[in-house]
């Protein structure tokens, strides 16, 4: 059996986050429903669901395992992926792993689609189709089905039809289920399946402390359960009662979700600062290199770099953007704000100071503000169009409190704490886990390794940085990560990066560029030139990167020269879908192509992927599919010390591929590697979220980050 250190590892790396329970529970089969069989109600938008069951259902020898992470990815449509397994370590390419509980293991994919016009919400009624089993190689228990569901105040009736592909399919034929809801999170039904019945019962309790989570313990019981030896095809072989366990969360967190723009949400009084104390302001609340001028006689222009808030720069802006209106209390004032990341422009703000603090104290709409990409060349007309805009060169005016108007911070009456610290170099440490496993293998069900990446960030000057990178292993790993197969592959304790990057922000071509020169992989010596550009919109993105490296100690097949370029489109403003193509050549020498359709949450996002790719004429294509998360594992605001920084990363990323259209299902790997080369541009520039369509769209983000962060 699995212990219990495997169980949580999976599922600390699968959900990664605690968040809100769906109206529709996953079960063993890797769809949601109710015991064995679905339903037409679908995962919510944005959630997400781990489950485990005591049992594969389907299975000649039912005892097992399953394993099932799901998520509504869009309105109507959930994606699962499932791991079976009987036997956790037996290894199937060297021994005998048949013994009397049989030797499935599986990792499969399946879905579920009920579109807006399958729902008749007037009469309670909504129909769905869905697969199970649909990727991968193996495809054990492959089966589509059809189901329709109708809801009642206490009671919902499902009833559908599944057409089986394979012997070990969890449902065939025609399948009905009864559930009664008599108490709040409390359902029980009877449910049947092509001559078998069942009886199910489940709970569902919120996490304490929270209402964005939630636990569903569930128990499966077979009334006229049929031994393996009796059975034929086309009976569902189950055990005769296996229990389940299900964690809900919802992937956009908290204060971020579209569902608390409501500007109805109360507001706050802003602190009481004078117009010397900003500087102070802003350093307390994590921002360096403040810098704050008077353009004319009312405005303020205000520059300041981004150290606190990486999940999103957005969250810098709203913050800043409060401070300025609660010093500047002037009924005719303007702010001019400035967001940068590492010295480069990211974001321009103007607006009314009245109006911003209006809308922070009193949710009082403010149509004068205006939240702009700075990556991006404006026209004459775009300028003459926005009175508010920031010059590159500030006019040394007088103000009309009869201040000198190109000032540092600093200079303002009150002292700023960081004192000369705010003009030095400020050195980041960006420490974060990273993981190294293969799952549902001949292998093995689960082998793993871990370890944590420690890196050191040096600002140089405006775009530049040293960046170097260690890697530690933690020593917790699997058998086969430690004196097994894949202990060649096992973490160790080295220098992985030593690396120099300069940004180039050419912004009169929509253009930026980052040159990066060093040392990689420990021994590969060389240099990559990445390049982006992008609309004004931001809604569609081409990069390009290039490179080449030496192996000096390497006597054959030490050097790397690869090319690859990727266009990526967002479906809306809000980037809340994205579509991204990559094509060329990669890290390891394999030419082929990647198709990536991203899913955004707040600032989690879920991605289904397809690669395929060869290393040359004589040997095959290999082809993959995949599914990854992405969550940012540091706090949403995080100071650091005045002189240095210490974080988690803001963009970890976590994936299990499969490979596809190979009938032998080989371990591979090594195919389409990007090269790691620090923080991309796509990272640096608000993890590729710095158009003005989507900034436009985040407007309500900016008072969420007031309410939410302001000290």
């Amino acid at each position: 059996m699995m212990n219990l250190r495997h169980i949580l590892l999976v599922a600390v790396q699968l959900v990664l986050v605690q968040q809100a329970h769906a109206q529709s529970i996953l079960t063993a089969n890797g769809h949601s429903g109710a015991g064995v069989v679905p339903n037409a109600s679908v995962m919510d938008l944005g959630t997400s669901q781990v489950h485990y069951s005591s049992a594969i259902p389907g299975a000649a020898q039912p005892k097992g395992h399953s394993m099932v992470v799901g998520w509504g990815l869009t309105e109507g449509l959930e994606l699962s992926g499932r791991l079976v397994w009987q036997n956790t370590h037996c290894r199937f390419f060297f021994e005998d792993c048949s013994g009397p509980r049989g030797g499935i293991r599986d990792l499969s994919g399946s879905f579920k689609w009920s579109p807006a016009w399958a729902r008749f919400e007037s009469q309670n009624l909504a129909l769905a189709i869905g697969g199970v089993d649909v990727g991968g190689a193996a495809n054990l228990s492959n089966a589509y089905y059809a189901v329709a569901t109708t809801h009642r105040r206490w009671f919902d009736f499902s009833a559908g039809a599944a057409w089986a592909r394979a012997a070990n399919a969890p449902i065939r034929g025609p399948f009905a289920d009864l559930t009664i809801k008599p108490l709040d999170g409390l359902r029980v039904g009877v449910q049947s399946s092509n001559r078998q019945l069942f009886t199910h019962a489940g709970y569902t309790l919120p996490l304490p402390g929270t209402d964005r989570a939630a636990v569903t313990v569930a128990v499966t019981k077979e009334l006229n359960h049929r031994e393996a030896a009796q059975a034929t095809s086309t009976i569902i072989n189950s055990p005769p009662q296996f229990f389940s366990v299900t964690l809900g969360s919802r992937l956009a967190t908290a204060g971020t979700d579209r569902s608390a723009r409501s500007e109805t949400l109360p507001g706050r009084r802003l602190p009481t600062l004078s117009v010397d104390q900003l500087g102070s302001a802003l350093a307390k609340h994590g921002f360096h290199r403040t810098s704050i001028r008077s353009r004319d006689a009312r405005t303020t222009v205000v520059v300041v770099d981004n150290t606190a808030y990486r999940w999103n720069a957005i969250d810098a802006a709203g913050v800043a953007a409060a401070l300025i209106a609660a010093a500047d209390r002037r009924e005719d004032a303007r702010m001019e704000l400035r967001v940068q990341s590492n010295g480069i422009d990211l974001i321009e703000l103007s607006a009314p100071t009245a109006c911003i603090r209006r809308w922070i104290e009193e949710a009082e709409p403010c149509d004068s503000l205006k939240l702009r990409s700075a990556l991006v060349r404006r026209t004459e007309n775009e300028h003459a169009a926005d009175p508010g805009r920031i010059d590159e060169v500030a006019r040394n005016t007088s103000s009309e409190r009869g201040e000198q108007t190109d000032r540092e911070p600093e200079r303002q009456g009150a002292p700023n704490p960081l004192g000369v610290f705010q003009f030095l170099p400020r050195p980041e440490l960006v420490i974060q886990p990273i993981i190294n496993s293969t799952i549902g293998t001949e292998l093995g069900a689960f082998d793993y390794d871990t370890a944590y990446s420690v890196n050191l960030l040096m600002p140089l000057w405006a775009g530049a940085t040293i960046d170097i990178n260690r890697i530690k292993p933690t020593g917790l790993k699997s058998d086969d990560f430690d004196t097994g197969y894949f202990r060649n592959l096992r973490f160790q304790s080295v220098e992985n990066r030593r690396m120099f990057h300069q940004i180039l922000p050419l912004q009169q071509f929509n253009t930026q560029a980052r040159l990066s020169t060093g040392r990689v992989y420990e021994t590969w010596e060389g240099n990559q030139l990445e390049v982006q550009s992008q609309t004004h919109s931001g809604q569609d993105r081409i990069t390009a990167v290039w490179g080449k490296f030496n192996n000096p100690t390497f006597f054959r097949f030490n050097r790397r020269e690869y090319a690859y370029a990727n266009w990526r489109h967002a479906w809306d403003s809000r980037h809340d879908q994205t579509t991204t193509l990559t094509v060329g050549e990669f890290w390891g020498g394999d030419k082929g192509v990647q198709l990536t359709h991203r899913y955004w949450f707040g600032d989690t996002n879920v991605a289904l992927y397809f690669r395929e790719s060869t290393f040359g004429p004589a040997t095959p294509r290999a082809s993959f599919i995949g599914l990854g998360i992405t969550v940012p594992l540091t706090p949403r605001r995080l100071d650091g010390f005045g002189f240095a920084g210490v974080r988690g990363t803001p963009q970890f990323s976590y994936a299990v591929e499969t490979r596809v259209r190979n009938a032998s299902n080989d371990i591979g790997g090594g195919y389409g590697v990007v090269p790691a080369m620090g923080e991309p541009l796509t990272l640096t520039f608000n993890r590729d979220r710095n158009g003005d369509g989507y900034l436009s769209s985040q407007l309500w983000r900016l008072r969420r980050a007031a309410l939410d962060l302001l000290d």
